[in-house]
């Protein structure tokens, strides 16, 4: 159910710019079908959750045309592995 859903809702997000599709919603939703599934989340993944939304807050004002997945393919990749 939730690789499903996260795949469906991260679709064509590879190739959007931080100015199309904004990290800030998609990882909102994720925590939300994580929770919705079943999933508890250790105590420090929120600081990162924080300082991705942070890292997407800054880029859209210095680089709205940026395309985050493809510059953390390789961290997305390790992702994927755990879901």
């Amino acid at each position: 159910m939730f690789k499903g859903k996260f795949h469906e809702l991260y679709a064509g997000f590879d190739s959007a710019t931080v100015a199309q599709v904004r990290l800030t919603g998609k990882m909102m939703q994720t925590i939300k079908f994580g929770v919705h599934s079943g999933m508890t989340f250790e105590k420090g993944i929120f600081a990162i959750i924080r300082s991705l939304l942070y890292l997407d807050g800054m880029l859209l004002r210095c680089k709205p045309d940026a395309v985050l997945p493809r510059d953390m393919r390789c961290l997305i990749n390790e992702f994927e592995k755990l879901v």
